[in-house]
């Protein structure tokens, strides 16, 4: 399924808590990827899988350091389990 759903983005994608990195190997080959996560633990497991262009960092989903429109894509899998008021991410 995250084959199917992956397999449409492009660019510079944004994707929140990133966890381990299992989603990695589901982005196209020419899809640049910033990932964070809370923890920095996640964050170095994380690393061990990432490609060239893909950039990591701990952060906090309520209170991301970007400008708006920096990505192309956001995702997002399994995200509510860390986040503690999910009505603030609307």
């Amino acid at each position: 399924m995250r084959r199917t759903l992956f397999q449409g983005l492009h660019g510079t994608v944004l994707e929140v808590g990133v966890g381990t990195g299992v989603n990695f190997a589901h982005y196209p080959a020419d899809t640049c990827l910033v990932g964070m996560d809370e923890s920095w633990d996640m964050v170095r497991v994380a690393a061990t899988k990432a490609r060239a262009c893909f950039r990591l960092t701990q952060s906090d989903v309520q209170r991301l350091p970007f400008a708006d429109a920096s990505f192309d894509s956001i995702v997002g899998t399994l995200l509510f389990a860390v986040c503690l008021n999910p009505a603030r991410l609307a």
